[in-house]
């Protein structure tokens, strides 16, 4: 049975055989899908709405 441990190795395999430029323009990629997914389900939020202009 496999082991079900996270093994940066196996899941970060292809991120860690590219050189620095394609990994430094991998992770700004991912920094603006999770700024992008933020801005659209964190601050489009009513309740946060609520909180911040009340």
């Amino acid at each position: 049975m496999p082991s079900t441990l996270f093994n940066p190795r196996t899941h970060f395999g292809a991120l860690l055989e590219l050189g620095w430029p394609e990994r430094i323009a991998r992770l700004r990629l991912w920094g603006y899908q999770g700024g992008v997914y933020a801005a659209i389900h964190l601050l489009d939020e009513p309740a946060w709405l609520a909180l911040m202009f009340c």
